[in-house]
């Protein structure tokens, strides 16, 4: 049982549908299925299961009760504006549908725990906005933080 933080709130209808995010009729349709029976908020550790199946043009990431001891932290991370590229860490799962206007791209993956993301703007206008995953859940990081060490000394 990881304990999994979540980037958005997840809810749970009577198909268990948490979240989804397609880009146009025949692009692929990226799901969340929620097994728990509760609602699961944003950056609230949650003891569970995940696993993922893509089949077709449909990609699932599963939310189950926990069956196994698993001390791993991990994250989940839902985009469904313009997609995001991993700066840093360890991706264990990712999805994504592309298509529509500028960049549209909506995507989810799982990470592991110091893993940062850079989550981009439409046609990257307005640059990047910076997240990690630490033990607390998703956190936004400075600009400045994150370039730091790539400022070169002329």
């Amino acid at each position: 049982m990881a304990t999994v933080f979540f980037s958005k709130n997840l809810t749970c209808d009577d198909k268990n549908v948490a979240w989804e995010a397609k880009n146009g009729a025949t692009r692929k349709h990226l799901l969340v299925i929620n097994k728990l029976g509760v609602e699961i908020p944003a950056d609230t550790p949650i003891k569970c299961d995940l696993c993922v199946l893509d089949e077709n043009e449909k990609v699932y990431i599963f939310i189950n009760p926990s069956r196994k001891e698993d001390n791993r932290i991990l994250g989940v991370f839902l985009c469904s504006s313009y997609g995001y590229t991993v700066k840093q860490g360890e991706e264990l799962f990712v999805a994504s549908s592309r298509g529509g206007y500028g960049n549209s791209e909506s995507k989810m993956g799982i990470y592991t725990a110091g893993t940062v993301l850079a989550v981009h703007s439409y046609k990257n206008r307005s640059g990047d906005i910076f997240y990690t995953l630490t033990e607390k859940g998703w956190e936004e990081l400075p600009d400045d933080l994150f370039f730091e060490n790539e400022i070169k000394q002329i």
